[in-house]
């Protein structure tokens, strides 16, 4: 979650604060899309007036990691918080990559490979929902805590 939210400090950092894993930022993301909903087409739904809008799931990572609605990459945005953000979606993508299709494949290679690692396609499935979404979040978070030993 956005360091103002949980008191964190990067993986390196010996201080004894908790650092921020993908995986807490893929729990962040699940539990902001139960709360304020999710979304197909863009990373936010409803008004730009809208502080917390309906996300799709890169969206509601970029929620999760920042804290706040911003471009997805930021330029003002603090070092750690972007590598977050990039880190929670690289893990999401791999997860989705090994465990289920992200798209239906067109037969070309070169078409195709860009789809397959595509969050955005997989998202904009017409046949995912929601719920669908939130559990593949979680599901991410607890298969990165499983390969790199976390214990939440």
């Amino acid at each position: 979650m956005h360091r103002t939210q949980n008191l964190t400090a990067p993986a390196a950092d010996t201080d004894g604060l908790a650092a921020v894993t993908p995986a807490d930022i893929l729990r962040g993301a699940a539990r902001y899309l139960e709360e304020h909903g999710w979304h197909r087409g863009a990373y936010y739904g409803g008004t730009d007036t809208n502080p917390f809008p309906p996300a799709d799931v890169i969206g509601a990572i970029a929620m999760a990691a920042y804290g706040d609605r911003q471009g997805l990459y930021h330029p003002l945005a603090c070092a750690e918080a972007t590598r977050d953000f990039r880190r929670a979606a690289n893990v999401f993508c791999d997860y989705l990559a090994r465990t289920e299709p992200m798209c239906r494949l067109s037969g070309d290679q070169d078409i195709d490979l860009d789809l397959e690692l595509s969050p955005f396609v997989w998202n904009d499935d017409p046949h995912r929902h929601g719920l669908h979404v939130v559990l593949a979040l979680n599901a991410a978070a607890k298969d990165y805590d499983r390969i790199h030993g976390g214990t939440r």
